[in-house]
């Protein structure tokens, strides 16, 4: 299904993808499109009402929806109800303002994707109990319908995240961080390569703490790099760091300076950040921006020792 467009997208544009909290206006579109999931029998598989006559599945049981969704989601703190935007009074305080908690929401739609199956009607419309009987003959059309709903919601509202084809909500890495990211890094040294696949999988997650993981995998990373050419029994570091430099710079002795003055400065990041190291004098890292900013410096480094290293 192709996302519709509108005037404003055509003369403007979307908006920035730069929103990272849900609002009052997303989660009401969400609680929309899930009861739209719900009338349609997406959901009937997986919480089934049925039929008092012949017992087959006949729509979707929405107090065990509810109770599905508070057992697995207990921190979302509301159920599927539409909430009224705060009001401001002229006091400046906002008047039944509600919290929403982000990533309980954002469970919450990876929990009804997972749920959301294919289903047919059978049979003739049962009159007495005005309604229709099911079969599941799921194809996974009503999860990719879910799917670019919830997305088209998150895109139009600046949201900086989407739900994938796997059922996934991953945050939406900037651009040119995110053109280097899905190169894959396959040297020789597997620890390593599993270090920066880790670190590539947790940078695109929503929470801030996996992000800052990822960092911490990331320098990890760096850190085996130096020691690339260290043999067995051998404990001399500074031989395997001087190996790795000249087959990064080619022997070229203005860059090989470059590179060895950005590992000096990066390792003193890892040293003097929140990274790889958390005692008292340490700086923290408090944003994504700046977490995006470093894992793009580092990555850059990564792929080129990935690109050059035998």
């Amino acid at each position: 299904m192709k996302q519709m467009e509108y005037f404003s997208d055509k003369e403007q544009g979307m908006p920035p993808r730069t929103l990272t909290e849900i609002n009052v206006a997303i989660w009401n579109g969400i609680v929309l499109i899930i009861n739209e999931f719900i009338a349609n029998a997406s959901l009937a598989a997986s919480f089934p009402e049925r039929c008092y006559d012949s017992g087959e599945i006949c729509g979707c049981d929405e107090a065990a929806l509810g109770d599905g969704i508070k057992s697995i989601i207990p921190n979302l703190g509301m159920g599927l109800n539409r909430l009224t935007e705060p009001i401001v009074s002229p006091f400046g305080i906002d008047i039944k303002a509600q919290d929403i908690n982000t990533y309980a929401v954002l469970d919450l739609v990876e929990y009804i994707h997972h749920n959301i199956k294919d289903v047919r009607q059978i049979g003739n419309y049962h009159t007495y109990f005005k309604h229709y009987h099911y079969c599941i003959d799921d194809r996974g059309a009503n999860r990719k319908a879910f799917q670019e709903k919830i997305n088209e919601l998150f895109e139009r509202n600046g949201l900086n995240y989407t739900l994938t084809d796997a059922g996934q909500i991953e945050r939406v890495v900037p651009l040119p961080l995110n053109l280097i990211i899905h190169r894959v890094v396959n040297t020789k040294d597997s620890e390593l390569n599993r270090l920066v696949s880790d670190a590539t999988g947790k940078i695109r997650l929503p929470k801030l703490e996996d992000r800052k993981l990822a960092l911490d995998k990331l320098w990890d990373a760096f850190e085996r790099s130096k020691t690339y050419f260290l043999e067995d029994g051998q404990v001399d570091k500074r031989k395997s760091v001087d190996r790795v430099l000249n087959k990064l710079s080619g022997n070229d002795t203005n860059f090989r300076q470059l590179l060895n003055d950005e590992c000096l400065a990066l390792t003193k990041i890892g040293n003097d950040y929140q990274i790889r190291h958390y005692e008292k004098g340490t700086i923290a890292i408090e944003n994504s921006d700046e977490i995006d900013y470093l894992f793009y410096r580092m990555f850059s480094y990564i792929n080129l020792f990935s690109n050059c290293i035998d």
